[in-house]
């Protein structure tokens, strides 16, 4: 009964911990390029593309692509501790609430992770933007 609940929690401050950590090393990182940049352009000095990327849309693109297999995992990992707190309630109404509603987020989640490129490219081209291409065709 606890030993979920540790688990649950250890989980939730590692997610914690990891969005604090990313958003310092995003905000450390464009920092450290905008002043270099700027340093090198009052130089006169050409800064080579290191990327492969030749424009904002395919970082986002691959971005993307690179963030749909976390969003798969967490969507295991969730069903995964329903189903544990699902299995561990032996009857209880409160644990068994608990575990439909993580269950529940989970799909949810799962679903709106799935659907999210072409709600993005739906009100883009609502918008008159062509769905940019972000996303795929």
């Amino acid at each position: 009964m606890n030993t979920i609940r540790k688990v649950q929690n250890k989980i939730t401050g590692l997610i914690i911990e990891f969005r604090i950590i990313t958003y310092v090393l995003v905000f450390s990182i464009t920092t450290y390029f905008s002043i270099g940049i700027t340093h090198a352009q009052n130089l006169g000095y050409k800064i080579p593309n290191p990327s492969k990327f030749n424009s904002l849309e395919e970082i986002i693109s691959a971005a993307a692509s690179l963030i749909r297999p976390l969003f798969l995992l967490t969507f295991g990992a969730f069903i995964i501790v329903g189903a544990i707190t699902l299995t561990t309630s032996r009857g209880e109404a409160e644990k068994v609430e608990s575990a439909k509603k993580t269950i529940t987020a989970a799909i949810v989640g799962f679903v709106i992770a799935v659907f999210a490129p072409s709600i993005a490219n739906l009100v883009l081209g609502l918008l008159g933007a062509d769905g940019l291409g972000l996303f795929g065709p």
